[in-house]
C-alpha cells in the first residue's frame, strides 16, 4: 500500500490540495517539493503564485470535457492503466501529474486543472502527510497527524535538500 498524502497550495489564504497515492513521506514527495522550490529563482516564486492562482479545482467525480481530454492526453498526463481506464475519468486523465510531477506541469502552463481533495486532510488515519506551498508568502508547511511545521523559502534555501530528511526524523 502507498503512503498517501496531499500536495497542496495556499492561495490567497485558502487551502487547496490534490491527492497523492504513493511515497508521500518527506523523503519522497517532501524531498521532490523541496527540490522544485530550490530550483526556482525568487522571480519564479511570483510566476508560480500567479499560475497556482489560475488553477481550476474540480470535483473528481465530474467529467472532463472532450477538449480537456484531448489537451491533457496530448500533454502526456494520461495513464489508461489506472482507475476507470478511460480519459473521461479525471484520475486517469491527470494521473501522471500526481504529486510533485504537478509542479513543473504547472510552471510550464500545461496543467491548469487539479482535483480538489482538501477533505482528505481530515482523514488522519489515511492522510499520512500533507504539504502546502504558499508561493505568495514564500512558505512551505508540512502536516502529519495534526502537527504542522512551517519553513520560509529563504530558510529552506539556507538549509537545503536535507531539510526533509531532518523533518521526517523529528515528526
Amino acid at each position: 500500500m502507498g503512503t498517501r498524502g496531499l500536495l497542496g497550495f495556499i492561495i490567497r489564504g485558502q487551502r487547496h490540495a490534490a491527492y497523492n497515492h504513493f511515497d508521500s513521506y518527506p523523503s519522497g514527495l517532501g524531498r521532490d517539493i523541496v527540490e522544485f522550490i530550490l530550483g526556482l529563482s525568487p522571480e519564479e516564486y511570483d510566476t508560480m503564485a500567479r499560475l497556482v492562482n489560475e488553477i481550476i479545482w474540480f470535483d473528481s467525480e465530474s467529467t472532463p470535457s472532450p477538449e480537456l481530454q484531448d489537451r491533457y492526453q496530448k500533454a502526456g498526463f494520461t495513464n489508461l492503466r489506472v482507475g476507470m481506464q478511460r480519459p473521461s475519468d479525471w484520475y486517469c486523465l491527470l494521473h501522471k501529474t500526481q504529486g510533485a510531477a504537478a509542479l513543473p506541469a504547472i510552471k510550464s502552463g500545461e496543467l491548469q486543472h487539479m482535483p480538489e481533495s482538501i477533505d482528505f486532510l481530515k482523514d488522519s488515519l489515511f492522510c499520512e502527510w500533507a504539504y502546502f506551498i504558499d508561493f505568495e508568502n514564500k512558505n512551505l508547511e508540512t502536516w502529519r497527524a495534526g502537527k504542522t511545521v512551517e519553513i520560509t523559502f529563504e530558510k529552506l534555501v539556507e538549509v537545503g535538500k536535507v531539510y526533509m530528511e531532518n523533518l521526517e526524523d523529528s515528526m
